[in-house]
C-alpha cells in the first residue's frame, strides 16, 4: 500500500522561476503525477495572493487538479504596488500550516515541497526530525542549493517536464541516451568556471542537477 503524502506550493515562488526560465506558467498536472511517484496524495495546497494580476487565473486549474488555493495577502514596502513586494506572509503561513498538518496528520509519511526558496530549510529540518521523507521540487536554476542539500530527494522542474512529455508522446520521440557522468562532471565544472561561480562541491552537484535533471 502507497504511503501517504501532502504537497505543499509556493505558488508565487515556483510561478516567478518557470516563466523567468522557461516563458510558460508551471505544469501543475505534471508536479502532481511526479508527486504520485512518492505515495497516495491526502492532501495539496498553494499559497499566494489570488488578486495579483499575475496569479488571479490560476485557482480554477489547481481546483480542477484536486489542489486548494490558499489566499494570502501580499503586503508592500512603502511606496506602493510599484515598490518591491514582501512576501514573508506566504513563506510564513506554508511553514505554520505544514507544521500544524504534520501535528495532526501522523500518518503522512512523505511531504513534497514545491519551491526554490532557502527559508524553507528550517521546515525541512522540522519534517525531517520527525522521521518524515522530504521531496523538494523546483526549478535547479533558481533553488537554493542549501535546500537541495537538506531535503531527502530533489526533482529538478525541468526533467519533470521532460518526462511529462515523453509519456504524452512515447512512440514519436526517440529514446533519449543514457548521459555519460563523467563528461557531464566536465561540463558541470567548465559551466561554472566561465560563469565565475565558487567551484564548492554543493554547486557542481546543482549544476549537475540543471544538467540532468537529477542527480544523487
Amino acid at each position: 500500500m502507497p504511503e501517504d503524502l501532502a504537497v505543499f506550493i509556493d505558488w508565487e515562488n515556483i510561478y516567478i522561476s518557470t516563466v523567468t526560465e522557461y516563458k510558460s506558467k508551471p505544469n501543475v498536472s505534471a508536479i502532481l503525477e511526479k508527486s504520485r511517484e512518492y505515495g497516495r496524495i491526502v492532501s495539496a495546497t498553494a499559497y499566494a495572493d489570488w488578486t495579483d494580476g499575475d496569479f488571479r487565473n490560476a485557482p480554477p486549474t489547481l481546483y480542477s487538479n484536486g489542489i486548494s488555493p490558499r489566499y494570502i495577502s501580499a503586503r508592500y514596502f512603502p511606496g506602493g504596488r510599484s515598490q518591491k513586494r514582501r512576501t514573508n506572509s506566504i513563506d510564513v503561513m506554508l511553514a505554520v500550516e505544514c507544521s500544524d498538518f504534520l501535528h495532526n496528520h501522523p500518518q503522512v509519511d512523505t511531504y513534497v515541497l514545491v519551491t526554490g526558496d532557502g527559508d524553507f530549510i528550517p521546515l525541512v529540518s522540522l519534517l525531517r526530525s520527525q522521521g518524515k521523507v522530504v521531496v523538494v521540487i523546483g526549478v535547479s536554476e533558481a533553488t537554493s542549493y542549501h535546500l537541495i542539500e537538506s531535503a531527502d530527494h530533489f526533482i529538478s522542474y525541468a526533467s519533470l517536464l521532460e518526462e511529462d512529455r515523453a509519456a504524452r508522446a512515447p512512440d514519436k520521440e526517440p529514446k533519449k541516451k543514457d548521459a555519460d557522468p563523467y563528461e557531464e562532471l566536465v561540463r558541470a565544472v567548465e559551466t561554472l568556471k566561465r560563469g565565475g561561480k565558487t567551484r564548492v562541491l554543493g554547486q557542481v552537484k546543482q549544476q549537475m542537477i540543471v544538467q540532468l535533471g537529477s542527480f544523487a
